[in-house]
């Protein structure tokens, strides 16, 4: 899990996934955007991540999620945490639930690792 840092309101977030099997070798799982969701501010429900910000195996193993922030500006909130999950999927045949990131939303103050634009 990696940690994105603080973004500025409206500012898109690009997270990079990498998928890796018991070996550790780059492999293609079968993940859809379905499969992922966001959750804000510790809640127990979350908005799946929509079809087109969800590009799998960019390379093989690898795979690019671009969250369009305006497209759900009632939950992409100032002051707000949040983590996104995959909430189910196979890798090397085993079933899979992972925190893949989180971030934040001008949640932090003006010292911390922010990335404001």
């Amino acid at each position: 899990m990696k940690n994105y840092g603080d973004h500025s309101a409206g500012q898109d977030v690009l997270i990079w996934v990498d998928t890796n099997d018991s070996d550790g070798a780059s492999v293609s799982p079968t993940i859809t955007a379905g499969n992922i969701k966001v959750f804000k501010d510790g809640t127990d429900s979350g908005i799946v991540v929509d079809a087109d910000e969800y590009t799998e195996d960019v390379v093989t193993g690898v795979h690019k999620i671009l969250l369009d922030v305006s497209d759900h500006p009632d939950i992409y909130t100032v002051g707000s945490d949040f983590a996104l999950i995959l909430t189910t999927s196979t890798i090397d045949g085993q079933t899979v639930m992972a925190t893949l990131a989180i971030f934040s939303i001008r949640n932090r103050n003006a010292n911390s690792n922010s990335i404001y634009k």
